[in-house]
């Protein structure tokens, strides 16, 4: 089958076809199901060579979630792929990409290096757009690539006081407002000695421990230093570092930069004898999957991933060079107790 022959089926011209095709909006919705219907029952699929040589990019989104290891972040555990926070997202931009006709290429960048090699992505016209997840704040690379290609989408890079903000298309999360709110609940149910577990070199986790500091700040509680502690969006790393808390410090909750985290200082908890929310209080970030399990019942901070999928989805696909801001919220479960 070839596009002509679509068209007699369809009783349409060629040029609707190809309208239909390319998801152009300018298509009558009667006549684009009634094409559509004659492409899924024959299975006709575009040749992706002539849309190439006709300088078209293809229906495809590409989704590249780094899988980088730094300095300071010496273990793969739960990052790139392997991070349930990632996997969800796929999912949601899967959704989303599908809705507009669009399918997804997912692609694992495990090397800085390897950010400017994805300019032939968008050279050749092999992507639209392009998504791009979990990068370390700062990243030049990503920065080059996403400046000179509009239809490029960095989800939580570049601070609010970073310059040049209008030449990128971001979908960035308000995480300076999540942490605050994190600590705030706790400052709320009566906690004054609160910890912090922060996260790795990502922007989200500069922010996340600003809000935290802010908050204390503006309560008027003094900030121990001692009692903020890296974690590394890490389980393992986590569970020592509030082990370490717990034997140190006399605290009666724990501010956590991502529900990985929580989850180890959890386990460090409860291997010290002690009880959630009765002896320390806990609060997560992300809503992830188990944190509603009855033993865990973790209270948390999260952001509409669906949402934030969707956005990111259009940008890639208009090639709009402007920002997306998404707000967190407070799911309130059993973690945290209220001190009279």
């Amino acid at each position: 089958m070839n596009s002509t022959e679509i068209a007699k089926l369809a009783n349409v011209s060629r040029s609707t076809v190809s309208r239909v095709i390319n998801n152009y909006s300018n298509v009558d919705p009667i006549t684009k199901k009634k094409v559509q219907d004659v492409i899924n029952k024959y299975g006709y699929t575009p040749n992706i060579s002539a849309r190439n040589l006709a300088g078209k990019a293809n229906n495809i989104i590409g989704l590249f979630i780094a899988d980088i290891v730094t300095d300071n972040v010496k273990e793969r555990e739960f990052i790139g792929s392997d991070s349930p926070y990632n996997n969800r997202f796929i999912k949601e931009v899967i959704k989303a990409a599908h809705s507009k006709g669009f399918l997804v290429l997912i692609d694992i960048i495990t090397d800085n290096k390897d950010v400017s090699k994805m300019e032939t992505y968008f050279s050749n016209k092999l992507v639209t757009g392009g998504i791009f997840i979990g990068f370390p704040y700062k990243n030049f690379e990503l920065e080059k690539l996403a400046r000179t290609n509009s239809h490029v989408v960095l989800i939580d890079q570049l601070a609010i006081n970073d310059p040049n903000r209008d030449e990128f298309s971001l979908i960035n999360v308000d995480d300076e407002y999540g942490g605050y709110i994190q600590t705030n609940y706790l400052i709320n149910h009566g906690h004054k000695e609160i910890a912090f577990i922060e996260g790795d070199n990502r922007l989200s986790a500069i922010a996340r421990k600003a809000g935290y500091i802010k908050a204390l700040q503006e309560s008027k509680i003094n900030i121990d230093y001692n009692k903020i502690v890296y974690g590394g969006y890490k389980q393992k790393e986590s569970y020592n570092v509030t082990t370490e808390l717990l034997d140190n410090s006399n605290i009666t909750a724990i501010v956590c930069a991502n529900d990985i985290e929580a989850y180890g200082a959890f386990k460090a908890i409860k291997k010290k004898g002690l009880r959630i929310p009765e002896d320390i209080s806990l609060i997560g970030y992300d809503n992830l999957e188990f944190t509603n399990e009855i033993q865990l019942n973790l209270t948390t901070c999260t952001i509409d991933v669906k949402d934030m999928a969707s956005k990111a989805v259009n940008s890639s696909i208009v090639g709009d060079k402007k920002e997306e801001i998404l707000k967190p919220y407070i799911i309130e479960r059993k973690s945290v107790l209220k001190i009279k």
